[in-house]
């Protein structure tokens, strides 16, 4: 059975439709790249960083790609990690990954799940460092300097990032852009506007332009063009 029919026919979801959503845009269409990544990568990928693992399909498809790389997948929304840890126990002889409850964000912050509070851009989706539920029912964010420096991993590594809004607690953090620049290749789905806490497009396009030149970056935008960066020279319609 192919792998998009397996997902489908297997995968538990936390919406309808979401799963022929999430096949399309990262398996069908190839929109994070990791496709494209490895169809030229001559090195043998130790590591791979799934940011926003959400239910778990870029996780699956990173381990077909390459199957000898251990995957550490991180997820903000408990109840999705659940459903994450489910679907990755699917795969027949997968067992070197890890997961991680987390939200990041560019300092401690207490949150609600699925409520702007505090700060805007931390959705139900977003990454928190190690969200810890206190009485009151919200989540304590830590900065991604700590989680980084909290687990063990081995190098070359792929680092893909989509946590709903909290990219720029990659950027202001002190080992953000080293971790970044150290990856053989990164991948982001970056959020911007009012809905995100007003980071502006070009607040990220220009963090970004540090590494046009020396580095496998790939891009995808929201709104209403999706853009690849300079890994894949391509521009897609909206989803």
């Amino acid at each position: 059975m192919e792998l998009k029919t397996f997902i489908r026919k297997n995968f538990k979801r936390d919406v309808d439709g979401v799963i022929p959503f999430l096949v399309d845009e990262i398996i069908l269409k190839d929109f994070y790249a990791i496709g494209a990544f490895r169809n030229k990568v001559k090195k043998e990928i130790k590591t791979i960083f799934d940011f926003g693992a959400n239910i778990g399909v870029f996780s699956i498809y990173a381990h077909l790609l390459f199957p000898t790389a251990r995957i550490i997948a991180v997820e903000g929304n408990p109840e999705i990690a659940e459903l994450l840890k489910y679907n990755l126990g699917l795969i027949d002889g997968f067992s070197n990954y890890a997961i991680d409850v987390l939200l990041i964000h560019k300092d401690v912050r207490r949150v609600s799940l699925g409520v702007i509070y505090d700060k805007p851009g931390i959705a139900s989706s977003s990454i928190c460092i190690k969200a810890n539920d206190d009485a009151s029912g919200k989540f304590l964010t830590v900065p991604f300097d700590k989680y980084i420096d909290s687990i063990e991993y081995d190098e070359p590594y792929i680092f893909k990032f989509d946590i709903e809004g909290g990219e720029e607690g990659i950027f202001v953090s002190s080992k953000g852009e080293d971790f970044i620049r150290k990856s053989e290749m990164t991948t982001f789905e970056l959020h911007f506007g009012k809905k995100f806490g007003g980071i502006s497009k070009d607040y990220y396009f220009k963090k970004l332009e540090l590494f046009n030149d020396t580095h496998n970056l790939n891009i995808l935008y929201t709104g209403k063009m999706i853009v690849m960066g300079n890994l894949v020279k391509k521009e897609y319609g909206c989803l």
